[in-house]
């Protein structure tokens, strides 16, 4: 088996989160559907694992999850590949043949989070599925406080 490391983006505005769920459209069951079509259907089905989970609704820039093939592509292909597959709300932004010991989830060395808040007076349209919208002055050092 090859395991290949892929670090990812996309835009959760139309998943229900990371983690697979019965009867939705979710960014695992997505990336695992393409794994494994391009594996040829194996039986079993190939698991993809991720680094984390996000909520529904939420993005990410550089999500990082792990899966073994059974057949070696070179990292450009297999990035190619995926995405000629995936649906344009997630993009692979890079693909590499790893050592079998790499974990996505236990391998990590630091995540980072952003949260984004507008506060002006109405919601942009075209920040809406990105930032948050509050009118309302913010307190940061009680944010960040509350954030400990």
């Amino acid at each position: 088996m090859y395991r290949y490391k892929i670090t990812f983006a996309y835009d959760g505005s139309n998943f229900s989160g990371f983690q697979i769920q019965p009867h939705k459209r979710t960014v695992e069951q997505v990336l695992k559907n393409a794994v494994n079509k391009i594996a040829k259907h194996p039986t079993p089905e190939i698991p993809v694992i991720g680094s984390g989970r996000t909520d529904a609704g939420v993005h990410a820039l550089n999500q990082v999850a792990h899966f073994d093939i059974p057949y070696h592509l070179s990292n450009e292909s297999m990035r190619k590949a995926l995405n000629s597959i995936l649906p344009l709300d997630i993009l692979i932004k890079k693909a590499e043949l790893v050592d079998s010991d790499f974990h996505a989830r236990y391998s990590v060395h630091n995540k980072t989070y952003r949260y984004r808040v507008d506060q002006g007076e109405f919601v942009d349209p075209f920040k809406r599925n990105y930032t948050a919208h509050f009118k309302y002055p913010l307190d940061l050092t009680l944010m960040q406080n509350a954030a400990k």
